[in-house]
């Protein structure tokens, strides 16, 4: 009886090892993307302040 209890138990750790295993790796993946994401977002707003740069002279320009 004790046998099948330990088989039981170590079938058992087994999945919950390959489960944390791959959460593990879904986290990596996570903050893979969360740099990804943040290196973009920080072009967009380099992007967005060298155009306001470009238009805040043609608009004082423009305005009387």
């Amino acid at each position: 009886m004790g046998d099948f209890n330990n088989e039981k138990l170590s079938k058992y750790l087994k999945k919950l090892d390959n489960r944390i295993k791959k959460i593990e790796q879904s986290q990596k993946k996570m903050e893979k993307m969360d740099k990804e994401i943040k290196n973009e977002l920080r072009s967009l707003w380099e992007d967005i302040k060298r155009l306001d740069n470009r238009t805040t002279p043609q608009k004082k320009r423009f305005m009387f």
